[in-house]
């Protein structure tokens, strides 16, 4: 693999002109989004790393990277939704971990667009229409604790989505909590 030699080269690209408001991305959108950036981070990291912006719209930084070059880690936004990638690597060990996350706030209350509820019922309606695909899992409250006071964030769900590459035999985690829709994915890759 060569993504560190990739993430050095994407990072002397000189500033890029901001780039044009981008339409919301729906929660199917979301789900396709998932499979095609987490399916190049595992198969081909350097075709991922050379396909984004760098740096970005705004003239953030996308990519960062260890001095030694055996770590990278991504933050991309596209309208309401951004990928989260880290790529490690220890001698002939690699670790590849992808989230891509979406966000459904209303943004004059900054509350949630869609209800928690709503959202993973869509997830498993999505789920259930792939051929091959389980998931498992729903909702999951739970209880925090914040200077001896206790409360209970109701509004979380979790799923495990198995069978998204039957071949590695990965199992993707999702959460739905307030007004985002979380899938991740970690993929060991060893010689």
């Amino acid at each position: 693999m060569r993504f560190p030699a990739m993430a050095a080269a994407l990072l002397a690209l000189p500033l890029g002109a901001a780039s044009q408001p981008i339409d919301e991305i729906s929660p199917e959108g979301l789900w396709t989004r998932f499979l095609q950036t987490c399916s190049t981070v595992l198969t081909d990291p350097d075709a991922y790393l050379a396909g984004l912006p760098s740096p970005g719209p705004s003239g953030e930084r996308v990519i960062s990277v260890s001095p030694d070059r055996n770590v990278v880690s991504v933050f991309h936004r596209i309208g309401n939704a951004y990928d989260e990638v880290e790529l490690y690597r220890v001698g002939n060990h690699q670790i590849r971990d992808c989230a891509v996350i979406g966000e459904y706030y209303d943004m004059e209350t900054g509350g949630p667009q869609m209800e928690t509820a709503v959202l993973a019922q869509g997830l498993t309606e999505i789920a259930a229409s792939v051929e091959g695909v389980t998931l498992t899992g729903g909702h999951a409250p739970q209880d925090y604790s914040e200077e001896n006071t206790f409360y209970t964030v109701d509004e979380i769900y979790l799923f495990a989505i198995d069978g998204l590459w039957p071949e590695k035999g990965e199992i993707a985690v999702v959460h739905v909590i307030g007004g985002e829709l979380q899938f991740m994915v970690q993929f060991v890759v060893t010689p």
